[in-house]
């Protein structure tokens, strides 16, 4: 996988947690709501799951320079109910965690960004523009 691709999986992965992250705290004094996660998984390394993206991908776009619709099997994450302690009412949402992670995601996801904008620098400079 390419720079490129590899940040665009891993904003994918931003973009998910930083909505599940904020339904956890809307849902903070919901009663009975259990807390979720996201998870990165690295496909890089799962030889199988490569191929079967390739494979997914190639129906998804009719040229290669279209960008592929991620769906829920070849996405670079996976929502999960997290492990958290569980309050009197059986919501397990800690809203002080909650919003420190919040600010983690979007603080990793402007990295993401630059880190983008710095590889578009770099290949502009390289072509003489």
């Amino acid at each position: 996988m390419d720079f490129v691709g590899g940040i665009n999986n891993y904003m994918s992965y931003l973009t998910a947690r930083r909505d599940v992250i904020s339904g956890n705290i809307s849902n903070a004094n919901t009663p009975g709501y259990k807390a979720k996660d996201v998870t990165f998984i690295d496909r890089l390394n799962e030889a199988d799951n490569v191929q079967q993206t390739k494979r997914s991908n190639a129906l998804l776009t009719t040229h290669e320079r279209h960008i592929p619709i991620m769906s829920q099997m070849n996405r670079p994450y996976q929502i999960q109910a997290s492990n958290i302690k569980v309050n009197q009412d059986g919501n397990s949402v800690d809203t002080t965690n909650e919003m420190i992670e919040l600010m983690k995601t979007n603080h990793l996801y402007s990295l993401a960004v630059g880190a983008l904008n710095n590889q578009k620098a770099i290949n502009q400079a390289a072509r003489g523009k």
